[in-house]
């Protein structure tokens, strides 16, 4: 569970990407310079369709601004 979910922060997947010589497929979101503004970021989840959680991970804190846009990229190796 994360530990504090931000309000409207969960994103459908933009692009899945396969590696042809590799088990590895990676998962990618993308935030706008709209979205999520001035949050402060500390973790990231990686759920099914059903909001049933599959990874999780955390990391230093950040701030998102208007400045940037914001890609996660979850690759699982199979």
């Amino acid at each position: 569970v994360l530990e504090a979910p931000i309000a409207g922060s969960a994103k459908v997947i933009t692009d899945v990407i396969l590696d042809g010589t590799n088990p590895f497929v990676t998962f990618v979101a993308n935030y706008g310079t709209s979205e999520l503004n001035s949050e402060d970021i500390s973790e990231a989840s990686l759920e099914t369709g059903r909001y049933d959680f599959f990874a999780r991970k955390t990391f230093g804190t950040f701030n998102k601004t208007s400045d940037y846009s914001l890609e996660v990229r979850w690759t699982i190796r199979f």
